[in-house]
């Protein structure tokens, strides 16, 4: 049993912490640490609810299905098309992301500057897409290990930083901005297409509600430390991509970072081209080669058009699409004749789905 909530966590930890962690400090930053980290908890509170919802979805289901699968179900043809849309936009917007973010971490790790970043995301998406075409799985079936890997990191780098950690960094607030951090954070918690994989794996419902915990209450812990590690250290100087400001602490641990997140994002941009490329060769049946270019090309050429902003892109993208999945859960939940009184209070749910449609109006206000 403990083997069995084990591999079904580390499945939910690995699908939700990725690059998205990249983004976190510097909207915390932006709000106030302490309003960052309240936002940081509603939200945390949020997505442990929703998964709670899809694993009530998931086990009144005999045969066990994708997202889009059990929007079919529920919400007909219309909904698994929206469901499948979101889910393209979402990975288009965190590829895009990445590409901003990595010809960063390049151009400082091999050149010391920022001068060649662009050169560094063209040479980071080719080098990429070639791996993609090739269907090369790097990640396949390494959930429990990626899992070690980021909270050994993370954890390392607070322990380096702790010295150095400013109170005055962590006591501002910026009122205003409630609702800043929530795209980032929004985006940072997407780990939905995992519980399918977390469900087989933990083998009773019982398992996957003690999974979800887990999957939820570690990217929480890890966010915090990530976010109180890289805002006590650099407060006002805190950078987008969060690694370059690691700097005050010397090259070699800033060089751990920029190594960290380069590969963080180079795994998870591999991950979800992947998916990417499968969804249009399988579903809709497209060669491969065009199942490459459809999977690839739209993030590149936002990228090329002149879209540089890390934080932005990751907020736009999190907030509507985390808004749009977590309201076609709900209405799944809704129609899925489950008997959980808390699950299908009439208050949770409009409580979860006004603050899903707030968020996605702030991030359209902001965008205007």
């Amino acid at each position: 049993m403990r083997k069995r909530v084990l591999e079904a966590s580390a499945t939910l930890v690995s699908c939700t912490v990725g690059a998205g962690i990249l983004g976190i400090p510097y909207v915390v930053e932006e709000s106030g640490f302490l309003i960052g980290m309240i936002d940081l908890s509603i939200i945390a509170l949020i997505f442990y609810t929703l998964n709670l919802m899809l694993a009530d979805i998931s086990f009144s289901n005999k045969k066990m299905s994708q997202l889009a699968g059990y929007a079919q179900r529920y919400l007909g043809k219309k909904g698994k098309i929206i469901m499948t849309i979101t889910l393209m936009f979402a990975i288009t917007g965190a590829m895009t992301a990445y590409l901003i973010a990595t010809g960063n971490f390049l151009s400082q790790i091999f050149f010391n500057s920022q001068k060649y970043s662009l050169l560094m995301s063209i040479l980071f998406f080719a080098t990429m897409s070639f791996l993609i075409y090739l269907g090369l799985e790097i990640v396949e079936r390494s959930e429990l290990y990626m899992t070690i890997f980021f909270v050994s990191i993370v954890l390392l780098l607070f322990i380096l930083a702790s010295p150095h950690i400013k109170l005055q960094n962590l006591t501002n607030i910026h009122a205003g901005k409630f609702l800043l951090p929530y795209g980032v954070l929004l985006f940072a918690f997407l780990g939905f297409p995992a519980l399918p994989e977390a469900r087989e794996e933990a083998g009773n419902k019982n398992n996957l509600k003690k999974a979800i915990f887990f999957g939820t209450a570690i990217p929480l812990t890890l966010y915090f430390l990530f976010s109180l590690t890289i805002v006590g250290l650099s407060g006002v100087n805190t950078t987008q991509s969060a690694i370059l400001s690691l700097k005050p602490l010397g090259y070699w641990v800033t060089l751990l970072g920029l190594l960290f997140g380069t590969l963080t994002i180079s795994t998870t941009f591999l991950a979800l081209g992947l998916a990417l490329r499968d969804t249009y060769y399988y579903d809709f049946k497209f060669n491969k080669l065009n199942s490459l270019i459809l999977a690839v090309l739209p993030p590149f050429i936002i990228f090329l058009s002149g879209v540089r902003n890390f934080t932005r892109v990751l907020s736009i993208t999190g907030a509507v699409s985390g808004g749009l999945l977590g309201i076609l859960i709900l209405i799944m939940h809704s129609r899925s004749g489950s008997k959980n009184k808390v699950l299908n209070s009439v208050i949770v749910k409009t409580a979860i789905s006004l603050l899903l449609i707030a968020g996605v109006i702030y991030q359209m206000f902001l965008i205007l």
